[in-house]
């Protein structure tokens, strides 16, 4: 029995060292999950993409994004948030350019260069009835 209170003891120290390493790991790469595996990231240039397992872009750069169920829709490009405390309060204003993207997370399907009329019809189709809120990431 005196030989197990050390093993006990390593094994705490271990799963506490494990545990710190971890969230050291975290602190220096934040990310944003969602939906299937996906997450938002900073690529190396600080800039936002979604990404789907280890470090592939799926797209990116993206100015703003909104989360309906499984469906990811957003506005590629570098875009700034309008002025403000935080970046995320209000929506990105409407882009006349065709830059918005559906991404499927289910499927991984994603459509891209769709206009904002397109991508009204997308969300439609999708089954997402309120007109898209695309708010900048903040991480």
């Amino acid at each position: 029995m005196a030989e197990a209170r050390p093993a006990r003891l390593f094994a705490s120290w271990a799963l506490t060292l494990l545990a710190a390493v971890s969230a050291a790991q975290a602190a220096e790469h934040p990310v944003v999950a969602l939906p299937n595996g996906y997450y938002v990231e900073r690529d190396r240039s600080a800039q936002f993409r979604i990404v789907k397992g280890h470090d592939r872009a799926v797209v990116g750069p993206i100015a703003g994004y909104a989360v309906y169920g499984v469906v990811v829709t957003g506005l590629v490009g570098n875009e700034k948030p309008p002025a403000g405390a935080y970046p995320n309060e209000s929506p990105l204003p409407e882009s006349s350019q065709s830059d918005y993207f559906v991404l499927d997370t289910t499927s991984g399907r994603i459509e891209t260069g769709l206009s904002a009329s397109a991508l009204k019809a997308r969300l439609a189709a999708a089954g997402v009835s309120a007109a898209p809120s695309i708010r900048a990431p903040i991480l």
